[in-house]
């Protein structure tokens, strides 16, 4: 699994990818099926996750 922001090593991505020089990655899309169920997280309140006209 890669964890990184392209935009911050973008020479690491293109060199462990094998991208040429000339194509700037803007993202990576990791994508996969878990070896097990995760355990679902408890369901957050939209008023604790949603903010208006401020933080």
């Amino acid at each position: 699994m890669w964890l990184c922001a392209p935009l911050f090593c973008p020479e690491d991505v293109r060199s462990a990818l094998g991208i040429p020089t000339h194509i700037l990655p803007q993202e990576i899309l990791i994508v996969g099926i878990p070896d097990e169920d995760p355990i679902k997280p408890k369901r957050r309140n939209l008023e604790d996750v949603i903010h208006f006209n401020g933080w």
